[in-house]
């Protein structure tokens, strides 16, 4: 099983509403206060991707990322066709999903332009009843799109095996 599907995972209706339109302040005129508005914008998608991939609700998880999202995990590139078509073979093989970040922090670049970054615990329980759980870090980079934010660019790095 490929276990790094795991991070493409999901309550943040308000802000994918609240986000719709970029605001017009350059980096340079950004407000300490637009800065955490917009902080708090991406915090509230990259929660509501990690509960739809705990709810294993593939379509509104996907529905976060832009049509061309890249990947790199562990320094190998996934195109993201094929990642989230695996994911969805892999997700259907799931009877219980639990993604959640751990500790996290945004950099807002742009009002348009924002990344995530951070660690989160998975705990995933297969139909046989097989539990898989760790943890992994995770970077998204977020593009203003005209329909909210969006994650363009993800970077996963899963922890080295252990020593033998």
């Amino acid at each position: 099983m490929r276990w790094n599907l795991i991070p493409t995972v999901g309550a943040g209706l308000f802000s994918l509403v609240a986000c719709t339109s970029p605001p017009s302040a350059s980096p340079t005129t950004m407000s300490s206060e637009q800065r955490a508005g917009l902080a708090d914008s991406v915090r509230a998608v990259a929660d509501s991707v990690f509960a739809a991939g705990s709810r294993r609700d593939l379509d509104r998880m996907f529905s976060y990322y832009g049509a061309n999202t890249t990947l790199l995990s562990d320094g190998k590139s996934d195109p993201w066709p094929s990642h989230q078509a695996n994911a969805r073979v892999f997700y259907g093989t799931l009877q219980n999903a639990e993604v959640k970040p751990l500790e996290y922090s945004v950099d807002v670049l742009s009002p348009t332009a924002a990344v995530w970054h951070g660690t989160y615990s998975y705990k995933l329980t297969d139909k046989t009843g097989k539990v898989l759980q760790g943890s992994a870090a995770n970077t998204w980079v977020f593009s203003r799109e005209p329909t909210g934010w969006r994650i363009v660019h993800v970077h996963i790095s899963n922890p080295p095996p252990p020593a033998k």
